[in-house]
């Protein structure tokens, strides 16, 4: 909960200091046609990497984008039924996939902005993966019927060592619109490193933790999050023409 905290808290005044910034930034320097546009975008997120998320974005220079936002997600499966496609018994699977997220993104316009290239940086205060597995129905072996309990099941999970993750990826769309609502498409991945695996068998299957070591090397290599996730904006305000800026002081039109 302090790490939670603690991440509310840096991006709450990364936020409140930005702002302020732009503010003098405006203030400081004369309107010119060459302004970039100061406009402000909600978003709202949905996809594998957030049940919800929100985000705001700002643009400090024409063709740049500045995203910080925050992702949650949790999904259960329950008593999912599987054979893999090639056992001749099915198993029974429950999973739990919960993690959320701070990320700071920047993004570069390219292709007559069209296209933007994003960076940046997650922040992982939730970070928990979780699943079990046992037969579905019993089993005869050596003359004995087993029951799926007497068996035993499987239990695993994995976790990454740093809450801290780069990110790239690449977005259709823009992060502020046009005009009032739009949508983005974006699609990257986080770096997240070597994992922890922890396994646990049950009663016949108790010894199976011996191959945690043999599994962590088998996925090693295996060190990106991909993510895919749909946005929809809705821009706050949009800055005045200068010269419409003169004319109000001027008392002009």
């Amino acid at each position: 909960m302090s790490n939670l905290n603690s991440a509310f808290i840096f991006t709450s005044l990364f936020i409140f200091f930005f702002n302020i910034n732009v503010f003098g930034q405006e203030i400081a320097s004369p309107p010119t046609s060459q302004q970039p546009n100061s406009s402000i975008a909600i978003g709202l997120n949905i996809g594998t990497k957030s049940l919800v998320g929100v985000d705001v974005a700002f643009q400090p220079a024409p063709n740049w984008i500045l995203k910080v936002g925050y992702n949650y997600l949790d999904w259960k499966l329950r008593n999912f039924e599987t054979n893999l496609g090639f056992l001749s018994e099915y198993l029974s699977v429950d999973g739990d996939v919960r993690f959320s997220n701070f990320e700071i993104l920047v993004e570069h316009r390219i292709f007559n902005k069209k296209l933007g290239l994003v960076a940046g940086v997650g922040y992982f205060p939730v970070n928990h993966y979780k699943g079990n597995v046992l037969l579905r129905d019993s089993l005869e072996y050596n003359n004995t019927l087993w029951t799926p309990g007497e068996l035993g099941s499987v239990g695993g999970s994995f976790s990454y060592r740093s809450p801290f993750s780069p990110y790239a990826g690449i977005s259709f769309g823009h992060a502020i619109p046009k005009k009032q609502w739009g949508f983005s498409f974006n699609i990257g991945a986080y770096y997240k490193g070597r994992p922890d695996i922890e396994i646990i068998g049950t009663n016949l299957l108790d010894n199976i933790h011996r191959n945690e070591e043999a599994l962590e090397n088998g996925i090693s290599s295996y060190r990106w999050m991909p993510m895919l996730s749909f946005r929809l904006a809705y821009k706050l305000h949009k800055q005045k023409p200068p010269t419409d800026t003169v004319n109000a002081i001027l008392g002009k039109g």
